[in-house]
């Protein structure tokens, strides 16, 4: 789709522009500190969380995305430091990240937490578009003859609260107004960084000794366009395995699940299908997230997680 956008500009000689947005994860509620820095270290264990996900695994050019979060508690547990790293792939743009992350736990009950979290990092953006085909008037244009890369930095920020039983979280990844990726008037692309924030929260209940069931909310907000939300319900069994749904306003269904591997590993898959007439040729998208979590000393109970 953008490579026949791109088309179009050139022949009609105008400029497009591009707003870069985060991509979508449906297991965002498994990998919280990929979108919410104060989550470092909160779970009092080394977390390491990697995540797949084929967007429209149908179509030539469409989205594919990478995750890398490494998260552990420093200071007894005051303290957190994390690693965030991204690849995302649309058609001939790339966008990577990585950002370093510092947290601080406050404990306000006798089981309840308030964290404050920064991140620092950057994002690289670039688009191949030598690899474009294009021509105007039998010629190639030379606009398109050099790719383009640029390289921001920029800092986050976010509140996390949680219980045994349930979380809240706020937070804007990137806060810098980091707009114009455009390296000079003659490249006809400009990717513009749009500010993300977003609102996250859930409980966990008890249906029975050894099932429970978690409903959950995403919602998210992206300059100059209006808000979005997930709404999620996930149910586990005896604490090792779990299933559950998303919708996505949309227009999405997601279906998901999770089983505790070994005791320290947990793998998660889920499938993405559109309810519109986009499931005829998409395919639908696959993400699949794997998590290692080790205890931070020895004297440590490692108990079941449910965010």
């Amino acid at each position: 789709m953008k490579n026949l956008l791109i088309s179009i500009a050139l022949l009609l000689n105008i400029s497009v522009v591009f707003a870069q947005q985060d991509p979508i994860y449906s297991q965002y509620m498994f990998n919280t500190a990929a979108i919410n820095p104060a989550y470092a270290g909160a779970s009092e264990t080394v977390s390491i969380n990697v995540l797949h996900r084929s967007h429209w695994v149908s179509m030539p050019g469409a989205p594919k995305t990478n995750t890398f979060t490494a998260t552990m508690p420093i200071a007894h547990n005051k303290l957190g430091l994390g690693v965030f790293a991204m690849n995302d792939e649309i058609g001939v743009f790339k966008n990577t990240q990585a950002y370093g992350m510092l947290s601080y736990h406050l404990p306000v009950s006798y089981n309840g937490k308030l964290s404050f979290g920064l991140q620092f990092g950057f994002n690289q953006y670039r688009g191949n578009l030598t690899e474009v085909k294009v021509s105007s008037n039998g010629k190639f244009d030379p606009a398109f003859a050099n790719n383009i890369s640029k390289t921001q930095f920029n800092t986050g920020a976010g509140v996390w609260f949680q219980t045994d039983r349930f979380y809240a979280g706020v937070s804007i990844p990137r806060i810098l107004d980091n707009r114009n990726v455009k390296k000079n008037s003659n490249e006809p692309i400009t990717i513009e960084n749009q500010m993300h924030a977003y609102f996250m929260t859930g409980v966990v209940l008890d249906v029975s000794k050894d099932v429970k069931v978690k409903p959950s909310t995403l919602i998210k907000y992206v300059e100059n366009n209006k808000i979005s939300y997930d709404l999620n319900a996930t149910v586990y069994f005896q604490e090792k395995i779990s299933v559950g749904f998303s919708y996505r306003d949309t227009k999405s269904l997601v279906l998901m699940s999770e089983v505790q591997a070994t005791k320290n590993i947990r793998i998660g898959y889920s499938y993405d299908m559109s309810l519109s007439e986009v499931q005829n040729v998409s395919g639908g998208s696959h993400e699949v997230m794997l998590r290692y979590e080790l205890k931070w000393n020895k004297t440590q109970i490692m108990t079941p997680r449910f965010f």
